[in-house]
């Protein structure tokens, strides 16, 4: 199969990118189905969905027909097998092209945030892996773990994805965050097209 033949993606995980991924898919034009194993984490992967085809039009990328058009595009499920079974292309909630992605959303996603912020955005428990490894292999100080972190992952507190890291993540405080940082975005890559 090439990429003309695809139709219909399947994005498997719609928690911290797979939101963000199955919108950009559904905005190039694919029918596009998020697919999770908690009915609460797809909750929360559409209302990140609306709220961010409300920040397109409100930050004038597109209309308000056509964020309902690509919200269209958009289905989440917890039905693995169908989804599967009828995908042209299958892919993680990771990005596959990661020059493309650091220039037009992480690296402007990076701009946004600092360095606390990202980590928490990250996954505590993943940076905390990251440290031990690098440790591990390396035995140079600057990768030994970091005793918050240690301290905040034995507490159950990862960031992001479970609403308290070292900032507050509840669900109000996340939203807005989410929606300052992708304005922000927004308005770096309207300005940067008109470079």
């Amino acid at each position: 199969m090439n990429v003309q033949e695809i139709r219909k993606v399947a994005v498997i995980g719609t928690g911290v990118m797979g939101p963000d991924i199955s919108l950009g898919f559904a905005m190039a034009g694919y029918e596009v189905t998020g697919v999770d194993i908690e009915a609460n984490i797809l909750d929360l992967a559409g209302k990140r969905i609306s709220v961010n085809c409300q920040l397109l039009v409100d930050e004038g990328i597109c209309s308000g027909t056509q964020a309902e058009e690509i919200k269209s595009r958009l289905s989440l499920t917890l039905d693995w097998d169908k989804v599967v079974a009828a995908a042209d292309y299958i892919t993680e909630a990771v990005p596959e092209d990661i020059d493309t992605v650091i220039k037009n959303g992480f690296g402007l996603r990076l701009s946004s945030v600092g360095p606390i912020q990202f980590v928490d955005m990250c996954g505590l428990d993943t940076i905390l892996n990251i440290q031990k490894y690098m440790y591990g292999i390396t035995k140079d100080p600057v990768y030994k773990p970091s005793r918050a972190i240690v301290e905040l992952v034995d507490k159950g507190d990862l960031g992001v994805k479970t609403g308290q890291g070292f900032y507050d993540h509840s669900e109000t405080a996340s939203e807005k965050f989410g929606e300052q940082t992708n304005r922000a975005i927004m308005r770096m890559r309207k300005a940067l097209k008109q470079v």
